[in-house]
C-alpha cells in the first residue's frame, strides 16, 4: 500500500467554519457540546500542544485542553440505546478512524433527533393573520453547521479518560482515510 501526504498541513479547530463542535467521548459515554468560537477561545490559554501517531506516523497535532476549563462546554450522557446502536466500541481506539467518525456522527444524529443537544434556534411569533389561520403561529429556524469529532479517552468518567478535549490544529492522510 503506497502512502498518501505524510506531511502535517494547518488543519483544525483554527480554520474550521462550523458553528457547533461535538467530541463523542467513547469511554466517557458523553458527547461535549461547545460553540465552535468558545474552543478556540479555550485555546488561547496556551495548553500545551501534543502530537497523535499512527502506526508510528505523526498524523496530527491538536490542544489537550481540560473539560473544566472550556468555555460554555456541555457534557451529555449518550442514552445506552444510542450508544449501542453506534456500535462505536467495536472499533479499537487506535485505527478504524473512518468507522469510528461515522459511529460518531451516528451518536450526534441521533441525539439532536431526540432533542438532547442544545441548538440556538431563532424563533419569531407570526403575528400576521392570514398566517396564523393557515396555522402558523410560532416559526423556528435552526441553521446551523456541525462539526463532529470522535474523542475516544475525552472527559472523565472511566479510567481511562484524559480529563480533556483534544482541539486538532493539523493533521495529514498516509493512510487515506476518509
Amino acid at each position: 500500500m503506497s502512502l498518501g501526504n505524510t506531511q502535517l498541513v494547518d488543519y483544525g479547530i483554527q480554520n474550521d467554519e462550523s458553528d457547533v463542535r461535538m467530541h463523542v467521548g467513547v469511554l466517557a459515554q458523553k458527547v461535549y457540546v461547545f460553540k465552535t468560537q468558545d474552543g478556540k477561545d479555550s485555546i488561547k490559554s496556551h495548553h500545551r500542544i501534543v502530537p497523535v501517531f499512527t502506526k508510528g506516523i505523526k498524523t496530527a497535532t491538536g490542544y489537550v485542553v481540560p473539560v473544566g476549563e472550556m468555555i460554555n462546554c456541555d457534557a451529555i450522557d449518550i442514552p445506552q440505546d444510542i450508544y449501542m446502536a453506534s456500535q462505536i466500541t467495536r472499533y479499537p481506539e487506535k485505527g478504524a478512524q473512518g468507522e469510528k467518525g461515522k459511529a460518531a456522527v451516528y451518536i450526534a444524529v441521533e441525539m439532536l433527533k431526540r432533542g438532547l443537544i442544545p441548538i440556538s434556534l431563532k424563533i419569531t411569533e407570526v403575528n400576521e393573520k392570514t398566517m396564523q389561520i393557515k396555522g402558523e403561529d410560532v416559526n423556528v429556524k435552526a441553521n446551523v453547521k456541525i462539526q463532529v469529532k470522535c474523542d475516544y479517552r475525552a472527559g472523565n468518567g472511566h479510567h481511562r479518560c484524559t480529563k480533556n478535549l483534544f482541539l486538532q490544529i493539523s493533521e495529514c492522510n498516509p493512510f487515506k482515510i476518509y
